[in-house]
């Protein structure tokens, strides 16, 4: 319980405001002492700091920090106004022409080229004529006779050099091939050795309807007759089986196979073949060819009838 206040003589003070006035200020003043406590103690520890102090100076300015990221891009402005068009530019006036007349540049003969209205031009004039050529080198032969030691030992043949300027080149004879066997009548017997070709023509040209005969003669004969089976004409179905080649270059793909290549046929057929000595008859499937040759028939039974090609054998 509150006492009453007193002075320092001990006497009792008034209450200007009464027990209530008083009351109210003690509470006050408690109150007042709380507050300031309380802000003491949150502080963060640190001095207590008026509510009023007064600002310092401005410290300096600091850098400037780094550039932050770019921003996102804006939508698209509007399209500008079109421009008026321009005027059209004034028209380019004509050029000149060229003419070309001849000159004598000299004895030499040219042509001037002149721009129309110009008082001078341009002269091409033809080369001159340029002088005689040197010499060529003479070529030197010499006959080789074969003899043993030199290059072409035994066959003899020539040796050709350009005049002074040495390596003289050498073209040697062929060897001699050998003699065929004798014949029972002394005569020289040959045949067409295994897979060397033997080829020739075939033409004919006649006017009107009639059988046309067409004759194969084999200057180097056969090892024996070529039967039906081994004969084949162009226009056969099976011709390019047994046949390869070209007319310009007849080539039999196996050997004792005769193949008759045609370059043009008109107004006619072809029959058949005959052999040699065999005659001819009506035609029929069979064909034949002899060892020395032998015949091709054909129909022509109206009108010019014409035929022409090549024929080739292996032996």
């Amino acid at each position: 319980m509150l006492s009453p206040l007193r002075n320092r003589a001990g006497k009792r003070l008034r209450e200007p405001f009464g027990k209530a006035g008083l009351t109210v200020a003690v509470i006050a003043l408690v109150f007042a002492m709380l507050g300031g406590a309380y802000a003491a103690s949150n502080n963060g520890g640190g001095k207590a700091v008026a509510s009023k102090a007064k600002a310092g100076p401005r410290g300096p300015r600091g850098k400037t920090g780094p550039a932050g990221p770019a921003g996102p891009q804006g939508p698209a402005g509007a399209n500008g106004k079109d421009g008026a068009n321009g005027s059209n530019g004034s028209a380019g006036t004509n050029g000149k022409s060229v003419t070309v007349s001849a000159t004598s540049c000299g004895g030499l003969g040219g042509a001037l080229v002149k721009q129309e209205g110009a008082a001078s031009g341009v002269e091409v004039c033809n080369g001159e004529e340029g002088g005689p050529g040197a010499d060529g080198n003479s070529v030197v032969t010499n006959e080789l006779l074969g003899e043993p030691g030199e290059e072409c030992e035994g066959v003899g043949g020539t040796e050709f050099e350009v005049a002074g300027q040495g390596n003289p080149e050498v073209v040697c004879n062929g060897e001699k091939g050998e003699k065929g066997d004798a014949g029972p009548e002394g005569n020289i017997k040959s045949t067409l050795p295994t897979g060397v070709l033997e080829t020739g023509s075939w033409s004919f040209y006649q006017q009107g309807g009639s059988r046309i005969v067409v004759t194969i003669s084999l200057p180097i004969k056969l090892g024996g007759n070529v039967a039906s089976e081994h004969i084949h004409f162009a226009t056969d179905p099976d011709f390019s089986t047994f046949c390869g080649g070209s007319t310009g270059n007849p080539n039999p793909l196996n050997s004792s196979e005769l193949c008759i290549y045609k370059i043009q046929l008109s107004e006619t057929t072809f029959e058949s073949v005959y052999g040699a000595g065999n005659g001819i008859g009506e035609p029929d499937a069979s064909r034949s060819l002899s060892r020395t040759g032998g015949a091709m028939s054909f129909s022509a039974p109206t009108g010019l009838a014409q035929g022409m090609g090549t024929w080739a054998i292996k032996g």
